[in-house]
């Protein structure tokens, strides 16, 4: 457990984002039903076409986390249930197929809240933090990891309300498009229906079962999304996808910088694959959100002759391609 690495992170997470690749993982829910409470989701049956709002119940929002070095990745190590010291309280959204779902960052084991409601047990106080935390109220929020899911928020600045929408069914595979079919037109088009169709239903979710705010000072602030064009690029197994060849380029020549390449050609250095991560993070009562723009890539080199094949030098490399705030100020999208 890394206690010196949290406090690090959690000092300046976004000055610790554009330098640290972080991975949260995958973190996918399998077999929800429309209509259906599970004993970690209740489900919403908003819209009245099968589909379901899914929303994590209180004692199932906050996790307990730890980051750690692996390789060229910080890893979030996380597990639901108690938060034992060193490891930091946070706020945690999993995905699953085709689903939206939500949580609310709320001082749920605040029994004042919950009136009536069974109470939650307090996790065990960190003197070891710094900056202080209160593990029963999270400063720090992380969702699973994206390639093509959208993470929208809503609300106030105090209490604010995410959700993570999936259309993986719906308007084919950009990927496919950009590689295999090299139309960026298509590309583009794929990933607009699918934003269409998860902002659509989000809404129409939001609306018919609204999370409004329990504390006494709010902040409102417009409703923003990351979506698949803002935390990844198309391109992976060495392929650029259609239209993502200047991005890589810039890319590319980013990493040269760092690694002291000096040919930067595409067979030199090979895009593995991207995706993003989304985190929040509270300072002084009002969270923040960003994402990261990651892209794994691959060294090859020559090891005989310049007749000799290519071969892969090092793997698993990643690099913070981008990484911004889109939640309330940034450049999010508006749905």
């Amino acid at each position: 457990m890394s206690q010196e690495l949290n406090n690090f992170f959690r000092s300046d997470p976004f000055g610790f984002a554009k330098a640290n690749v972080l991975w949260p993982g995958d973190s996918e829910v399998i077999g929800l039903q429309p209509n259906t409470s599970t004993p970690v989701f209740k489900a919403h049956n908003s819209i009245g076409s099968g589909e379901s709002l899914f929303q994590l119940y209180g004692k199932y929002r906050i996790w307990s986390a730890d980051l750690e070095r692996v390789g060229s990745k910080v890893v979030l190590s996380k597990r639901a249930g108690k938060v034992d010291p060193p490891r930091m309280a946070i706020y945690f959204l999993p995905w699953a197929q085709d689903q939206a779902l939500r949580t609310t960052l709320r001082k749920t084991r605040d029994q004042a809240q919950r009136g009536t409601k069974t109470a939650i047990v307090q996790n065990p106080a960190n003197p070891q933090a710094l900056p202080p935390q209160d593990t029963n109220d999270p400063d720090i929020f992380f969702t699973a990891a994206v390639n093509g899911c959208m993470v929208v928020v809503e609300g106030t600045r105090q209490e604010p309300v995410v959700y993570h929408c999936n259309a993986m069914r719906t308007g084919g595979s950009p990927m496919d498009a950009a590689l295999a079919d090299k139309d960026a037109a298509l590309a583009q088009n794929r990933i607009a229906q699918k934003v269409t169709w998860m902002t659509t239903r989000m809404g129409a979710m939001s609306t018919a079962d609204p999370k409004n705010p329990k504390g006494l000072v709010q902040t409102p602030a417009p409703r923003k999304a990351t979506i698949q064009t803002d935390y990844m690029i198309l391109g992976g197994d060495g392929n650029v996808g259609a239209g993502a060849e200047e991005e890589w380029a810039r890319i590319r020549s980013g990493i040269a910088r760092i690694t002291g390449i000096k040919r930067q050609s595409d067979k030199r250095i090979r895009i593995a694959k991207s995706l993003g991560t989304v985190f929040g993070h509270r300072n002084n009562g009002l969270w923040t959100f960003y994402y990261q723009k990651l892209v794994s890539y691959q060294i090859w080199r020559k090891k005989g002759t310049v007749f000799t094949k290519w071969e892969v030098d090092q793997n698993d490399l990643w690099y913070v391609a981008d990484c911004r705030e889109f939640w309330p100020n940034g450049a999010g999208h508006v749905v």
